[in-house]
């Protein structure tokens, strides 16, 4: 948890609407906002390829001056220049949240767990430096 690594930090957290929000304009104004920010983390695949055109677009460079990660495992984040470090979810993700939702509402006795375990993968890019530097991650 980024909480218990002390590398959290609530002001850091941009809500982006990704069909609303320009994302590499929110980037641009966060890394103007905060230039201490090393590493950004996107909540989806989508956004981190965005996320990446604002870095690269202000002059910055992935990874030696920002690491970049996304979520999803999308295959369009290893064919950016650099690749994309991101976590592949389980394509039964969704089935799973689906039926854990549907036992709930068919069985009034049944309770949902609210935190669940769900196997992960990373899958390495070249968009990571500063936070291997720092020993955040290995």
């Amino acid at each position: 948890e980024m909480k218990s690594l002390n590398v959290f930090k609530e002001e850091y957290v941009y809500r982006i609407d990704i069909f609303k929000d320009d994302a590499k304009e929110v980037v641009r104004h966060l890394l103007l906002d905060h230039p201490e920010i090393t590493a950004i983390i996107g909540i989806n695949d989508y956004v981190a390829i965005h996320a990446m055109k604002g870095i690269l677009g202000m002059g910055l460079r992935i990874p030696e001056d920002i690491s970049l990660v996304g979520f999803d495992g999308i295959e369009g984040t290893q064919m950016v220049t650099p690749s994309i470090t991101t976590i592949k979810t389980p394509h039964e993700l969704g089935t799973i949240i689906a039926e854990k939702l549907l036992d709930s509402i068919e069985d009034s006795n049944y309770a949902c767990p609210h935190k669940f375990t769900v196997p992960c993968t990373v899958i390495w890019g070249d968009s990571i430096g500063k936070a291997k530097q720092k020993g955040v991650i290995q």
